[in-house]
């Protein structure tokens, strides 16, 4: 074989693989199909996960326990073909920003965040609904109210106006989902540590 003739059969090995990478998908790159549906967590509150555009855009939609929106987010496949990014929106004017990576059963969501720093009424208002809730489920009584108000104040004033976070989306059954918080360590993974929490999710059938 002479120069030329390997040089050509490079250069069209590379065209043709640098034409498969250009008609990826984002169904192609994020292989996790387990997720679409709806799921039912602990809380009351529901998150449904669907194609807004099929193989090319996905969503992420949930909705309280009375069925009112609190936050939309959009799934999408980078430029590089390569990148899967995470955009997400609250009601609250908290948006982060992201990436994900799907790893067979599981996903790793990795943000940015931000959000608006709470006015004095908006303390209050948060506050009395938070003491509401929790004397409505039982878990504090009259006695405890002050002592939970003063807390809960507290908190939503030191709250932080923007950071990082990640999560693990995690199917343990074909009906089962964990998320859970995670850090990352000196190696560079995520894994659970002090603070981490974790939420399960029923799919709704």
């Amino acid at each position: 074989m002479t120069k030329i003739t390997a040089l050509i059969l490079l250069v069209g090995l590379t065209l043709n693989v640098g034409a498969e990478e250009g008609n990826k998908t984002l169904n192609d790159v994020f292989k996790a199909d387990w997720l679409i549906g709806s799921w039912a967590r602990e809380n009351g509150s529901t998150v449904t996960y669907g194609w807004k555009i099929k193989d090319v855009l996905m969503y992420k939609e949930s909705k309280s326990s009375k069925g009112k929106v609190y936050s939309f987010s959009l799934i999408s496949l980078g430029e590089d073909k390569k990148t899967v990014h995470y955009h997400s929106f609250h009601n609250d004017g908290y948006v982060s920003i992201g990436e994900l990576s799907s790893m067979g059963k599981k996903v790793l969501r990795t943000a940015k965040w931000t959000q608006k720093k709470l006015t004095s009424k908006q303390i209050a208002s948060r506050v009395e609904n938070y003491a509401a809730n929790k004397v409505a489920a039982g878990e504090v009584d009259k006695d405890g109210i002050a002592a939970l108000k003063k807390e809960r104040t507290q908190f939503l004033k030191e709250r932080k106006t923007s950071g990082t976070n990640a999560f693990i989306w995690e199917l343990k059954d074909s009906d089962t989902m964990v998320s859970t918080s995670v850090f990352k360590n000196e190696s560079g993974n995520y894994v659970e540590g002090e603070g981490s929490w974790g939420e399960i999710s029923t799919r709704v059938k």
